[in-house]
């Protein structure tokens, strides 16, 4: 049995440098980026009045990966069971690097930067960005043992046997993307069944959220693009989901195989990919709180804080960017 009373005070210590209800009323109140950020640096975060919208997000980002490096140190061992969280900015920062080597975005963008993310280092991320094609990149990435890298090695070799007409970024993306599952799920079952049963859920979301993304001339193999692991959304409603004749039979089709919440998620009339992504988190937050009732010595007070953390790092970037477009303050709701 895995003892998590430790962790759990800890992430709950950590949950208290997260803004409260009426910090929350302050920031929204900001008319602008300068007094949401002079807001915010008094609110503990390093940012100045004249950042940029796209400066104070990376800032942002480096203090939520501070805190979940505080977090992965006190969890030891136990890290690898919240892969599903704590090495998402790892798969966000590889992707990032794939992609300015395949010139979709130069390396040196300040418009799109490698974010930051505990399994990369800054010797790591200079050799990648000077390689020339992602290929290149990613064996860089393994040469120097990233183990997220080496995985999507192993996956990427596997889809171009199944599907060798893929375009080369697309089967890197997407081989990284199934190690990433890959690695969150086998974590996960050092953890118990508990842990197992979410990173399945997150699976089903991310293969839900490929279909709205994709739609049907996305030009894609359904086989291809489909990550296995999930528990709802089976290859075959995927499939079905993918070759819907408009985006709202495929939302109607996965609405159906879903369970209830995601289905609900999937029905907002005014869908689109950041209010999904939010209504997701709150509806994961809501079941991790109700789940750290019911056992308050189990993980859940420690997935509870990493879901808190996303969905205040979601709601600041919104804030920061509605902020700069020129979206009026409001103490209640901006999203």
């Amino acid at each position: 049995m895995t003892w998590w009373a430790d962790a759990n005070a800890r992430a709950r210590g950590l949950s208290g440098h997260l803004l409260d209800e009426a910090a929350w009323r302050r920031v929204r109140l900001c008319s602008d980026v300068p007094t949401l950020c002079r807001e915010l640096q008094r609110l503990g975060y390093p940012l100045e009045p004249g950042d940029a919208p796209r400066t104070a997000e990376r800032a942002l980002d480096r203090v939520r990966a501070a805190r979940q490096a505080v977090l992965a140190q006190w969890l030891g061992s136990r890290v690898r069971c919240f892969r599903v969280h704590l090495e998402a900015d790892d798969f966000r920062a590889v992707r990032a690097l794939l992609r300015a080597a395949a010139g979709d975005v130069p390396a040196a963008d300040p418009s799109n930067p490698v974010p930051p993310a505990a399994g990369l280092s800054d010797a790591m991320r200079t050799a990648a960005a000077a390689a020339g094609t992602p290929e290149d990149a990613l064996a860089v990435l393994v040469d120097r043992g990233q183990s997220l890298a080496a995985r999507a090695l192993e996956e990427h070799r596997t889809l171009v046997e199944s599907w060798p007409d893929l375009p080369p970024l697309i089967a890197l993306e997407q081989a990284l993307l199934r190690a990433f599952a890959g690695r969150a799920l086998e974590g996960a079952r050092h953890g118990g069944r508990e842990l197992v049963r979410r990173v399945r859920r997150a699976i089903d979301v991310t293969n839900a959220r490929a279909v709205l993304a994709l739609g049907s001339d996305g030009g894609l193999p359904a086989g291809s693009a489909f990550v296995e692991g999930g528990e709802a959304l089976t290859a075959e409603l995927f499939a079905d989901a993918l070759g819907a004749r408009d985006a709202e039979a495929a939302r109607a089709l996965l609405g159906a195989g879903l369970p209830r919440d995601l289905g609900a998620a999937l029905a907002d009339p005014e869908l689109s990919s950041p209010r999904f992504e939010r209504a997701l988190l709150v509806r994961e937050l809501a079941s991790e709180h109700h789940a750290a009732r019911q056992d308050p010595l189990g993980p859940a007070p420690v997935l509870a804080f990493l879901v808190r953390q996303q969905l205040e790092a979601h709601d600041l970037r919104g804030l920061l960017w509605a902020r700069a477009l020129g979206a009026p303050p409001d103490p209640e709701r901006w999203t």
